[in-house]
């Protein structure tokens, strides 16, 4: 299957389901479709080989139960529509992109994309509906996305440098040493996987490959990998075993540093996922799941990536479902278990590293079906709720408010 467009319509037979965005999901289709292909891409590599301790004290409280479904004491008004991807670059500059046509008239990944300037007091519409999915904040006005590309099922790298209002494919330039000040690095594949890191110029409308590419074999789910503490982080697979990943570079791309999860929890037979990544500052923790267990690993300056205790107290029953993690504003560790609902719902129940364990914990003002938790470079914290249409944001990742969002 090298249609990603059908890789979409695979994920959204119908509108995204309780906490997942259409974004989300199409991720979780890639996902799905590369379990399938893990073992024979592995094979295919090794054939031809390539080269936290927690101890925080929790300011949030403690609990056993899921926290409320929906309705939050709040009075920012929610959406008209469900909200189909919400991105920030800080506390004031928000994006949403909804269906253009929710009577599915036209087609899944036709949105309108909408942005606000002051936190959420005001919102307009950026332009005309726009053929795009996978949008990703560069900068204040900047996003990024792919466009499908004709019947054959082709796709393009497309920049805004508007705020949304406006759209162009990049345009290639030769290989750079490094991401030059006021670019972006994009993981991005034409076509199949892995993908390549390329130093993105919005405002030139360009894309140049980085000369120096990280050993490990990263997917597309991260369009914009994370970058935190002066640092660029990158997921994925060890080529030579196939366990997971991550890569780090500190100077732009120019190097990096890549490690190997060997001790990881064992994989599905089908091959092994890729860590979810979360960083915050100088400290990054990476969630590898298994078949039947998942684990948490650390990286802090001058230590390098160590194991962290206690994330077995978390359950493993929904450990197929997609539940990435964060780090707090004060360092703390916080991952999401996916539970079901009592309405059937899926909802997070919130675990947070403590004295050398994990402990459940209520984060204020948020509802159960937030997903997924974001965390800008600046340290604002965002997500939103798809059933209720809320966008919630918060300064720390423990207290949260409603933002209005129309």
């Amino acid at each position: 299957m090298n249609d990603l467009r059908e890789l979409f319509d695979e994920a959204v037979g119908t509108p995204p389901p309780s906490h997942l965005s259409a974004g989300e999901v199409y991720a979780a289709g890639r996902r799905r479709h590369r379990l399938r292909t893990a073992s024979a891409t592995a094979a295919t590599v090794l054939a031809a080989v390539l080269v936290v301790g927690g101890g925080l004290l929790l300011p949030g409280r403690l609990s056993q139960s899921l926290p409320p479904a929906d309705d939050p004491p709040t009075a920012a008004t929610p959406a008209r529509e469900p909200i189909q991807w919400a991105g920030a670059w800080d506390a004031d500059h928000l994006y949403l992109t909804h269906l253009a046509c929710p009577d599915h008239s036209c087609p899944k990944t036709t949105v309108r994309v909408r942005g606000s300037g002051d936190g959420g007091r005001t919102w307009t519409d950026r332009g005309e509906p726009v053929d795009a999915y996978g949008f990703a904040v560069a900068g204040p006005d900047t996003l990024v996305a792919i466009r499908p590309s004709g019947a054959t099922g082709g796709r393009r790298l497309a920049v805004s440098t508007d705020g949304g209002r406006g759209w162009r494919v990049v345009r290639d330039a030769p290989a750079v040493d490094a991401v030059p000040a006021g670019g972006a690095v994009a993981c991005w594949a034409d076509a199949g996987e892995p993908c390549t890191l390329w130093a993105l110029d919005p405002d030139g409308g360009t894309r140049a490959p980085l000369r120096h590419q990280p050993a490990l074999l990263a997917s597309g789910d991260d369009l914009l990998p994370q970058r935190s503490g002066g640092r660029i982080w990158v997921r994925g697979l060890d080529p030579a075993t196939g366990r997971p990943a991550v890569a780090v570079s500190g100077d732009g791309g120019r190097t990096w540093s890549a490690h190997t999860f060997a001790d990881a929890p064992a994989c599905h037979s089908e091959g092994c996922r890729q860590p979810e990544l979360a960083t915050g500052g100088p400290h990054a923790y990476a969630l590898a799941v298994g078949a039947s267990a998942r684990a948490v690993y650390r990286y802090a300056d001058g230590d390098g990536w160590a194991r962290v205790t206690g994330v077995d107290r978390v359950p493993t029953e929904r450990l197929d479902t997609h539940a990435p993690s964060f780090v707090a504003g004060d360092g703390t560790h916080v991952l999401c278990e996916t539970a079901s609902l009592p309405d059937g719902r899926d909802g997070c129940r919130f675990w947070a590293a403590r004295g050398g364990t994990y402990a459940t914990v209520a984060l204020t003002g948020l509802p159960a079906t937030v997903y997924p938790i974001r965390r800008t470079a600046g340290g604002w914290f965002y997500t939103y709720s798809y059933t209720d249409r809320r966008l919630f944001g918060s300064p720390d990742g423990w207290t949260w408010s409603a933002i209005s969002a129309r």
